[in-house]
């Protein structure tokens, strides 16, 4: 925090006390499986509330929720939701894995404009990440501004790839010569 701007600072002090104003705020992460899957679902919900059922997450929503669901038992999830008077407002689902947390997704609720909502549970999130001892919380891909705000640098996305097969090495090389990256081509297409 004491990187950041006196607006920044403000904006997360401010952003509680507002919408404290309307109710009992509190914060909670799912801690055993049937708490996660209602609160998934609530995710879910205030995903698709905020941004519809056509984005790439409510799509793939089996796969998601498949996923979320063996990272739990493996300890991996952290699913937090904020509630105003015990009804959810705001999810923010994050894995947490090798030391770093990772924000995957959030829904909110909409009729709640007035108030940087994600942006709450988010920073919640981050917080608690490092009184646990989390010396990175991740952000994932995309220059959304909201990231800027919030990170301190950015690594950049590394892609591996692999391949099986003469064909699948070609096509790999192709791809990585198209990118600028044709180290290695060479010794690619000699082993054809």
């Amino acid at each position: 925090m004491a990187e950041r701007s006196g607006n920044f600072r403000a904006q997360v002090r401010r952003s509680p006390r507002k919408l404290a104003k309307l109710g009992a705020l509190s914060h909670r992460v799912a801690s055993n499986s049937d708490q996660f899957e209602r609160d998934l679902n609530t995710l879910f919900t205030l995903h698709e509330k905020r941004w519809g059922k056509q984005t790439p997450f409510m799509q793939a929503a089996a796969f998601h929720r498949e996923f979320a669901r063996q990272a739990f038992t493996r300890g991996w999830s952290r699913l937090w939701i904020l509630e105003i008077d015990d009804r959810p407002i705001a999810a923010e689902l994050g894995f947490r894995f090798a030391g770093s947390e990772f924000f995957y997704q959030s829904g909110r609720d909409p009729s709640f404009r007035d108030v940087s909502l994600g942006f709450m549970v988010l920073v919640h999130a981050i917080r608690e990440a490092v009184a646990e001892g989390i010396h990175e919380f991740r952000l994932l891909r995309g220059g959304e501004p909201y990231k800027l705000r919030l990170a301190t640098a950015d690594p950049g996305v590394e892609t591996y790839g692999f391949s099986r097969g003469s064909a699948a090495r070609f096509l790999l090389a192709s791809a990585l010569a198209a990118r600028g990256r044709s180290l290695g081509f060479r010794h690619i297409l000699d082993r054809l």
